[in-house]
């Protein structure tokens, strides 16, 4: 086969396959932590990474109806009328 006039051979590549023995030496696994806290805090880096975590999963909350805009320029009306 020739690719821009370059004769090419393709050998095939055989390689040897690592004893067990061997890869248990560079592999290293650890039991996996079912508890989601602890795994979280121990994945945090630095302190602001908790913070972060913390904001992200506490739910946020609506303003009450009381205290709004609306309500807040009545209530400084009445205050006036005193």
């Amino acid at each position: 086969m020739s690719l821009l006039g370059i004769e090419s051979n393709m050998m095939s590549v055989t390689g040897q396959m690592p004893k067990a023995t061997d890869l248990r030496e560079v592999l290293s696994f650890k039991k996996p932590d079912l508890n989601l806290r602890r795994r979280r805090l121990d994945a945090a880096l630095t302190i602001d990474d908790p913070r972060t975590i913390a904001r992200r999963r506490t739910p946020r909350t609506k303003p009450s109806q009381g205290h709004t805009a609306r309500s807040a320029k009545g209530c400084a009306v009445l205050a006036a009328q005193t």
